[in-house]
């Protein structure tokens, strides 16, 4: 399916720009909005299809032949590039935080890959070995005790 007409053509990219936009957008608050580019506002102002065929002058046979266009799909995930390129600073601030809080493996590990660009190539760490080590120097210091031994009673 081909649109020659360059006006369809501006509308279809649209579309798909519309699309990939976020639900939760429309619930933002107003300042919430403000912080938007003016074109992606504009588009949040669209809220169903039949809103879409009145500002853009198409039909809903049109759509639905556009969400068959084998361009659509690709046009869709650049759409999801452009709005949340913007958001990766807020998502890394979260992570950061949440890796810091947290110290699971799994975010360390990622940070490591994201930031230190180590890979998953990269050294690896036998964790049960590195556990064991952390756990015989807590024993040996006195800071760790095992189910049968009883801290001495410093009160006395």
């Amino acid at each position: 399916m081909e649109i020659r007409d360059p006006k369809l053509w501006a509308a279809f990219e649209t579309y798909c720009e519309w699309l990939s936009l976020p639900r939760h957008f429309h619930r933002m608050t107003p300042e919430q909005m403000a912080s938007l580019p003016e074109t992606i506002q504009e588009l949040m102002a669209i809220k169903f299809k039949k809103d879409f065929c009145a500002k853009f002058a198409v039909n809903m046979q049109m759509l639905s032949d556009w969400e068959k266009h084998p361009d659509l799909k690709n046009k869709v995930k650049d759409g999801w590039k452009r709005w949340t390129k913007s958001l990766t600073p807020n998502v890394m601030e979260s992570f950061y935080r949440k890796t810091v809080e947290e110290g699971d493996a799994g975010r360390v590990r990622l940070w490591h890959e994201l930031v230190e660009e180590m890979g998953k190539e990269g050294p690896s760490v036998n964790v049960n070995i590195g556990l064991e080590n952390i756990l015989k120097s807590m024993r040996d210091d006195g800071d760790l005790q095992t189910k049968n031994e009883t801290k001495p009673d410093i009160t006395k």
